[in-house]
């Protein structure tokens, strides 16, 4: 004697959509910072190019969260030293250290920025938010926007601080997506002079200040390299 059961299937749109697309169900297990470090880590100075690269294809990056860490000093003259005055990292001032920057993926250019710290400095008003601005006060950039708050951004000369790719590149600010199976590098190029990276509040100013410098001692690709599941 057989008995046979009727059971009822309920169809979704989940059984009837064959032509979805495949979910895989992978989870990101860990997030860790790495650093690169440029070619030549003394070429720092004015007129230099900076070229850091990332050839781990194997790796799972995700460049919208990583960012530059640069370190250095305020180079004064022994002639200057008498002289009162107080000098200042300008609003964006570690954007304008760099002329141009550009961001190759495989050799192909994606971006290039002339004048990053004209380019980003717009693109700051026009379109981050205050909680935005806030964060971008490790690249020494003022939120009051009254000379007062980038007073504290060095000590004793020496400052460090960081500036997120996204807010230079368009392309990091857009694509919040992992790369994986690609290489890729980061060219900077130093600015001639530091004159608008600095302001100096001075009771007698004259044509000595010129001659205070900025010098890189560090240039760091921090890039957040996912693990999944």
């Amino acid at each position: 004697v057989f008995t046979f059961f009727k059971s009822t299937i309920i169809m979704d749109d989940v059984y009837l959509d064959v032509a979805g697309g495949y979910d895989d169900d992978c989870k990101i297990t860990q997030m860790q910072y790495h650093s690169f470090l440029p070619y030549s880590t003394t070429a720092l100075s004015n007129n230099d190019e900076i070229r850091i690269s990332i050839q781990n294809m194997d790796a799972y990056t995700l460049p919208c969260e990583s960012y530059l860490y640069i370190e250095g000093k305020l180079n004064i003259p022994s002639d200057i030293t008498a002289e009162k005055g107080e000098f200042n990292f300008t609003n964006n001032g570690l954007a304008f250290l760099f002329s141009e920057i550009r961001y190759e993926i495989n050799g192909v250019e994606i971006q290039k920025l002339k004048s990053p710290g004209i380019s980003s400095s717009l693109k700051g008003f026009c379109s981050h938010t205050p909680s935005e601005l806030n964060n971008l006060q490790n690249a020494a950039w003022d939120v009051d926007m009254d000379a007062s708050e980038n007073k504290h951004f060095m000590l004793n000369n020496k400052f460090a601080g960081c500036i997120p790719l996204k807010h230079l590149f368009g392309f990091c600010e857009d694509y919040k997506k992992i790369l994986l199976n690609c290489n890729q590098q980061i060219i900077l190029n130093r600015s001639s002079t530091d004159f608008d990276a600095l302001y100096v509040l001075a009771t007698n100013p004259n044509e000595k200040l010129k001659k205070v410098a900025i010098e890189l001692n560090k240039i760091i690709w921090k890039m957040p390299i996912i693990r999944v599941s």
